[in-house]
């Protein structure tokens, strides 16, 4: 959402410039300038609210076997070497 954001502030200031200047040339640089932005905004909603690309459906779960193979995690040990759970509390 931060691109389409980024690109209308383009487009305000392209309309500013427009206004205080009316000249053929600056004009066409804002229309120019005007369409280029939107279109990219636009693309980069597309792409946030996941119109363009396919988002995953699911991330892919591991099977029971690696469960079984991962490290057991050992309890947290403070500088006197005790064991102490997640509160803090010592383990016994």
């Amino acid at each position: 959402m931060r691109g389409c954001q980024y690109f209308g502030l383009i487009w305000v200031l392209c309309a500013i410039a427009a206004a205080v200047m009316p000249n053929g040339l600056l004009m066409g640089i804002f229309f120019v300038l005007s369409g280029l932005s939107g279109g990219l905004a636009l693309y980069l909603l597309g792409l946030d609210m996941g119109l363009l690309g396919e988002a995953p459906k699911e991330a892919p779960r591991p099977a029971s076997s690696a469960k079984l193979k991962e490290p057991r995690q050992e309890p947290a040990r403070d500088w006197k070497n005790k064991v102490r759970d997640s509160f803090g509390r010592l383990v016994k």
